[in-house]
C-alpha cells in the first residue's frame, strides 16, 4: 500500500495514499485541535499512554510538547499499526504496539470501516451488529493483535505514575475505564479522550469510578460524540 508524507502545523508524518487519505489528514488536524493541549502543555508530563493511537498523530504531538517523556502507543488495526510504527520508529522514547487494551476474555472481532481509517470498532463475536447501515459500512475481521491490560503495559515499562492517559478507541474506552484497577486509576493524573456515547450515558456508566476526577467536556454537534479531559484531584503531583 503506498504512503505519502503529510505536514500539518507541527507534525509531519506518513499517511496512506489511497481512499483513507482524507480521513488520515482529518484525524491529524483534529488531534492538534481537540485534545486540550493548551490546558496540559505547561505541566511536566513524563509518562503517556496513547490507546487508539491510529497512525501516531497524538503520540507525535505529545512528543513534540514533552520530548523527554516515555510514551506507549497502542493500535489494534493492522495497517494503522504499521503506519504508527513507521511514524514513531525514529523516536527512542515512543514504544508502539500492534495490540488492543482490554479486560474481557470474550472472543473479539474488528468491524473495519470501509471509508474512515479512525472508525474501526472492536465488538464481541457474539454481539456483532447486524443493521443494514452497519453491515454496509464495515467489514468484520478477526483480530490478529494480542490484548493487554493497562496494568500489564505499565508494569512492562516500570511506570508507577502515569501523567497522561489518552483514550480514543471507538467505544472501548468504557470497558477500560470500568475495569482499570483502583490502584492504577489513582496513579493517573490526566485522562483525555473521545466519548462515543451521549454524555449522560458516559457519566452513568463510568462517572462513579471517576469520582476523584474533575471533568471537562467539549461537545460536538453530534450528541454521541465529544472530547473529555479528566483531572485527578487526588493525585499527589
Amino acid at each position: 500500500m503506498p504512503d505519502t508524507l503529510f505536514t500539518h502545523d507541527a507534525l509531519t508524518l506518513w499517511i496512506r495514499d489511497d481512499d483513507y487519505a482524507l480521513y488520515d489528514q482529518h484525524i491529524v488536524r483534529q488531534v492538534q485541535r481537540e485534545y486540550f493541549w493548551e490546558q496540559l502543555r505547561d505541566f511536566p508530563v513524563k509518562t503517556i499512554v496513547d490507546v487508539g493511537a491510529h497512525i501516531g498523530a497524538f503520540s507525535l504531538y505529545a512528543n513534540h510538547l514533552w520530548q523527554a517523556a516515555t510514551l506507549i502507543a497502542i493500535e489494534v488495526e493492522d495497517d494503522n499499526a504499521r503506519l504508527l510504527r513507521k511514524n514513531t520508529a525514529p523516536i527512542p522514547g515512543i514504544f508502539a504496539y500492534h495490540a488492543r487494551v482490554g479486560y474481557s476474555d470474550e472472543n473479539m472481532m474488528l468491524a473495519k470501516s470501509r471509508h474512515n481509517s479512525g472508525n474501526h470498532i472492536v465488538h464481541p463475536r457474539g454481539k456483532l451488529p447486524t443493521s443494514e447501515w452497519v453491515m454496509g459500512e464495515y467489514d468484520m475481521q478477526a483480530i490478529s493483535a494480542p490484548v493487554y491490560t493497562l496494568e500489564t503495559l505499565l508494569a512492562q515499562h516500570h511506570i508507577t505514575q502515569l501523567d497522561l492517559l489518552k483514550l480514543d478507541c471507538e467505544g472501548s474506552e468504557i470497558e477500560i475505564l470500568q475495569h482499570i484497577s483502583d490502584d492504577t486509576l489513582a496513579q493517573i493524573r490526566f485522562i483525555v479522550g473521545e466519548r462515543h456515547i451521549p454524555k449522560e450515558d458516559f457519566l452513568q456508566q463510568v462517572g462513579g469510578r471517576l469520582a476523584q476526577f474533575a471533568m471537562h467536556f467539549a461537545d460536538t454537534a453530534a450528541p454521541s460524540l465529544g472530547h473529555f479531559l479528566l483531572l485527578n484531584t487526588s493525585h499527589p503531583g
